[in-house]
């Protein structure tokens, strides 16, 4: 087996660090995806609660109004 001489570990240990900074970088972005996602489900919530909110007046409304088709 040959021995790697001070340059290819030198090399080596560059990559290395490169990958190693990439890799934090990547893990940053997926948290800001993560907490995106996270944001994005707490709104849609909040949005079919509304939905549901919007549609309960609008029954009580029409039952109170006579109903669809009254004249």
């Amino acid at each position: 087996m040959q021995m790697a001489n001070a340059s290819e570990i030198k090399h080596l240990e560059d990559k290395v660090e490169v990958l190693s900074a990439e890799v934090v970088a990547l893990k940053q972005s997926i948290e800001g995806l993560l907490d995106a996602w996270k944001a994005s489900r707490g709104l849609l919530s909040i949005i079919k609660w509304l939905a549901g909110v919007a549609s309960g007046c609008a029954i009580i409304w029409a039952a109170m109004h006579g109903g669809p088709g009254s004249h």
